[in-house]
């Protein structure tokens, strides 16, 4: 959210923050398992059922594959956003 007046803190440390945090709990989780195998969301636009299905197929899909392998984490990207 922008608020007018205050100044944004994009570009500043602070905003670095939250992905400096999800990279130390992802080590402190490969080293609590070191056999764990990381599955990013796939970023998308749905904009139908259809999409969703699809969409949702795909990740069970890349979930399955790495479970092949060993125990899975899933790994959501945080975004900062300004005005929203």
């Amino acid at each position: 959210m922008h608020l007018h007046g205050v100044p944004s803190l994009r570009g500043s440390p602070v905003s670095a923050l939250p992905g400096r945090f999800n990279a130390v709990l992802e080590q402190a989780a490969e080293l609590c398992e070191p056999e764990l195998k990381f599955v990013d969301l796939p970023k998308r636009s749905l904009n139908s059922e259809a999409d969703l299905k699809a969409y949702l197929s795909e990740l069970e899909a890349a979930i399955r594959a790495a479970l092949q392998e060993g125990p899975v984490r899933i790994r959501c990207a945080q975004v900062f956003r300004e005005g929203r």
